[in-house]
């Protein structure tokens, strides 16, 4: 397989786990890129073929592409949110079925 073949199967996999996180100052990520820099923020931005990150240390934002990136290191993601939303609502449903049957018996 030729080098860029890989690069590009690489770029599509970065771009699939950045899709999976959530953007907001509560999505934070370490992003190592191939030329050996490293940025850690927030996503602010997705992009087709690039994502924005916004340093939690100075406010500044900088846009990358898929293909330039070696690393991604996401601290929160969609699902766990998705699951922690699912969780509030069956209990809530438990509850409403126990104060139910708690008021019948009057």
């Amino acid at each position: 397989m030729a080098n860029t073949e890989k690069d590009a199967k690489f770029a599509e996999k970065v771009e699939a786990n950045i899709a999976q996180l959530d953007i907001g100052k509560d999505a934070k990520v370490e992003i190592k890129l191939k030329d050996g820099k490293k940025l850690n923020g927030y996503l602010s931005e997705v992009k087709e073929s690039s994502f924005v990150l916004t340093s939690d240390d100075n406010g500044m934002s900088e846009e990358s592409q898929y293909a330039q990136v070696k690393q991604v290191k996401g601290k929160n993601s969609k699902r766990g949110k998705r699951i922690r939303r699912s969780i509030f609502v069956i209990g809530a449903i438990v509850l409403y079925g126990y104060y139910l049957s708690r008021s019948s018996d009057y």
